[in-house]
């Protein structure tokens, strides 16, 4: 969630409440990060995508996996984690 409020400066999850609020995050519901921030769209938005993916099986396995990722986007590259396709199944 921090690598979404840095580029989104805001929290991924927005609702009138605090029951709604808990609601959004049970459902993983996040608003995407490339509303908030145009710039974060592509390969960028994907790695945040799979960053919060409501399946842990989904996620990064590990913070190296995710730094090769964020890596690969500042080099110009898909992002390719072990284990995944350049965007694998980011966007489900």
């Amino acid at each position: 969630m921090l690598l979404y409020e840095l580029l989104a400066l805001e929290l991924p999850f927005r609702a009138g409440s605090r029951s709604g609020l808990v609601e959004r995050i049970a459902d993983a519901r996040p608003v995407p990060v490339e509303d908030a921030n145009p710039a974060a769209r592509g390969a960028l938005g994907a790695v945040v995508r799979r960053a919060m993916h409501a399946e842990p099986e989904r996620r990064h396995r590990t913070a190296a996996d995710l730094a090769r990722d964020l890596n690969d986007v500042l080099a110009g590259r898909p992002p390719s984690a072990p284990g995944r396709g350049p965007f694998g199944a980011l966007s489900a």
